[in-house]
Parts: C-alpha cells; sequence; structure tokens
C-alpha cells in the first residue's frame, strides 16, 4: 500500500511538473534563449553611434510573431526583434533518414512540401526581406537598426525579461536583430480617434495608410502578408507597417492597376471595420438615401471594370448627353442644365473655359450635415 502511494505521488508530481512547464511555454510563447543563438558565421561592424545608447537598457517580453520573438526597451519606446532560429533554420525530422527504394522518395516529397509550405519562414527569403526593408523601407517600417548576422561589437549581456517577469542575461553578440520604433497597432489607434471625437484626425490617418500603401508599390515591393490588424500601426500620426518578413521585390507593382488593386484588397478590412465601429459616421453602400451625414467608404473605384466619363465626353445614353462641368451655382439650380452633342453649337463656349483652373488654390471641407 505504502509502495502504490509513492507511485501515486509521483506520477501526480510528475504531471504537476509537465503542466507547470506547458504554461510556462505557451505564457511565454516558446521563447528559450537556445531558439535565439545564431549558428551563423559573425562579423565584426560597428553600428550608427545612436544604437548602442539603446541597448543600454533591460526589455521586456511583448509578444511572438512566425519567425521573431518581440521585447519592449524600458523607455516604452523601443522594440527589440531577436529572430527564431528553429524556425529560419528549421530541418525535418526526416531529413537525417534514408529510406530504401520508393519509400525515400516519399520522405523527400513530405520534406519538400514542407519546405514550399513554410517557405517564407526560411532564412533565405526572411533575410532577403528584411534587408529590402532596410534598404528601401527603412521609414516606412520604423527601423533604426539591423543586422543579418551576429556581431562581435555587441558583445555585451543584455536583460531580457520573459512573460512571467523572469530575467534572461544574454549575449547579444550570438544572434541577428532588429530595432525598430514602437507604434500603437492599426484599430486601436482608430478607435480611439473616433471614440474621442477626433474626426479629422482619423480621416488623415485613412490618407496616410493609404499613401503607406501606394509609395511601396511605387517601390516595386510587394508584401505577402498585409494583415492591417496585427502587422501595421500608427507613430505620431504617421502609418507604419512593423512586420518586416514579408517583403519581395514585384516592378510590376508600379503599375497603376497593380497600384489600385493592391490599395482596394488591403483596405477592404479597414472599410468594413469602420463601418461597423462607428455606423453613424461610415458607410460602404452606394445608396444615396443611406448616405445623409455620413461619409461613404467607395472601395470599389478602385476595382478592375470601374468607370469614369471625362470632361465634355458623351455619353451612352439616349439622347447623346455630354459630360459638361458645373460651376457650384449650377449646381444649385432647381433643374440643372443637361447638354446633348446636337445641341454643341449652344455651350461649345464652355470649352474655352477652364473648371479646375482654381482647383489647386483651393481649401475645401466636406460639410457631413449637408451632405
Amino acid at each position: 500500500m505504502k509502495k502504490k502511494s509513492i507511485i501515486v505521488a509521483a506520477v501526480a508530481l510528475f504531471s504537476a511538473s509537465l503542466l507547470t512547464e506547458r504554461v510556462y511555454y505557451c505564457q511565454n510563447r516558446g521563447f528559450r534563449l537556445s531558439k535565439i543563438v545564431s549558428s551563423q558565421p559573425s562579423i565584426d561592424c560597428p553600428p550608427p553611434a545612436s544604437v548602442d545608447p539603446i541597448l543600454d537598457q533591460p526589455f521586456r517580453f511583448l509578444g511572438a510573431g512566425g519567425t521573431s520573438f518581440v521585447f519592449l526597451g524600458e523607455d516604452g519606446k523601443t522594440i527589440l526583434k531577436v529572430f527564431k532560429h528553429h524556425q529560419l533554420f528549421f530541418k525535418h525530422s526526416l531529413f537525417h533518414l534514408a529510406f530504401p527504394g520508393v519509400c525515400d522518395a516519399w520522405r523527400i516529397q513530405k520534406i519538400l512540401f514542407r519546405e514550399n509550405e513554410h517557405r517564407h519562414k526560411r532564412h533565405s527569403f526572411f533575410f532577403d526581406s528584411c534587408s529590402l526593408a532596410y534598404q528601401a523601407l527603412k521609414e516606412e517600417t520604423g527601423l533604426i537598426y539591423l543586422t543579418l548576422s551576429p556581431n562581435k561589437h555587441f558583445e555585451r549581456q543584455i536583460t531580457l525579461y520573459d512573460a512571467w517577469g523572469i530575467p534572461h542575461s544574454f549575449d547579444l553578440s550570438q544572434t541577428e536583430f532588429a530595432l525598430q520604433r514602437r507604434a500603437k497597432l492599426l484599430f486601436p489607434y482608430f478607435k480611439q480617434l473616433i471614440e474621442q471625437g477626433r474626426q479629422e484626425e482619423a480621416e488623415k490617418g485613412i490618407d496616410a495608410l493609404i499613401s503607406l500603401i501606394v509609395l511601396r508599390c511605387k517601390k516595386g515591393i510587394g508584401d505577402r502578408d498585409p494583415n492591417l490588424r496585427i502587422n501595421f500601426g500608427f507613430l505620431e500620426g504617421k502609418a507604419i507597417e512593423f512586420d518586416l518578413g514579408s517583403y519581395y521585390s514585384d516592378p510590376s507593382l508600379k503599375t497603376p492597376f497593380k497600384t489600385a488593386t493592391e490599395v482596394f484588397f488591403m483596405t477592404f478590412a479597414l472599410q468594413k471595420w469602420l463601418e461597423k465601429q462607428s455606423p453613424e459616421l461610415y458607410l460602404t453602400k452606394m445608396s444615396k438615401t443611406a448616405r445623409k451625414g455620413r461619409i461613404f467608404v467607395d472601395y470599389l473605384r478602385n476595382e478592375r471594370g470601374a468607370t469614369a466619363v471625362a470632361p465634355f465626353s458623351p455619353r451612352a445614353r439616349a439622347g447623346a448627353t455630354v459630360s459638361v462641368p458645373l460651376s457650384w451655382s449650377e449646381l444649385n439650380l432647381p433643374e440643372r442644365p443637361v447638354f446633348h452633342v446636337s445641341d454643341f453649337a449652344n455651350w461649345k463656349n464652355r470649352l474655352k473655359q477652364d473648371p479646375w483652373r482654381n482647383l489647386p488654390t483651393w481649401k475645401q471641407k466636406i460639410d457631413v450635415e449637408k451632405s
């Protein structure tokens, strides 16, 4: 009986230890120092003078992505990303085995399938993306510094606190890392502005996000993970994208159509979120009766097949009407003038007028109450 009690106690103790380890592991999102130690050759390259002072502070665990563990500096402004080497240099469990005959073909196929499925998490793709961000999108990603090789210059101990608040001393020269400026996540940023009634700032934020996407496209850089919820944010009113591992070169994005398509798909989630979050201000339905007093987010204008009519162009409608620009006073008339190809002699003098002559100097705002 005594022997049975000892066995039960041992099993209970083992189970409790295992459960504690699993809880600790999950809370830390899998973080261990052994996972960030690099096996790559070291370099000895002094960084910019501003980098060393930034590292003279402890960093606390903030979260983890597919390829990085993320820590927040004590200053609350700096992000340290250390990379997951068990992901970047992953080797399949079947890699070192060899099977006879046809079975080995199955083994190779399994390895290749896994590698293709997770190629964006492997060091070649990931490091190329980080390098592209540092060279071409440094401002757009809030990057301060990046090293893609262990650097002997950083032979110093820094303190990393895990999610449980336990400190770990780590030699930073043993790994690659990135330093970024901290930004506020995109949706909480917009939510705060809307709740505080800062409507104009919210509209500027939308413009800043679209400008960020357009600028990236103009540089011929694509993004394979454009998740607005977790990869985008705002820093001092400026939109930035802080995921470093999803960029690739794509010159075709420089074309207006590809840029418009990218903007459409990347902002679609924001359009729907704005309508759900603040239905009294925003809507995505085209109905004019539903728009009164609200802002219509017309994302369909960036869709393939959407058309716009140039000034003084005949319309494909009964009577061969013409799209002639109107003055503001004409818009307020009880019956707006209609122009046809057949009565060209009556309105041809309008061709001498440039309806957009003063457009660059106009500073206007939308009056929501009258719209």
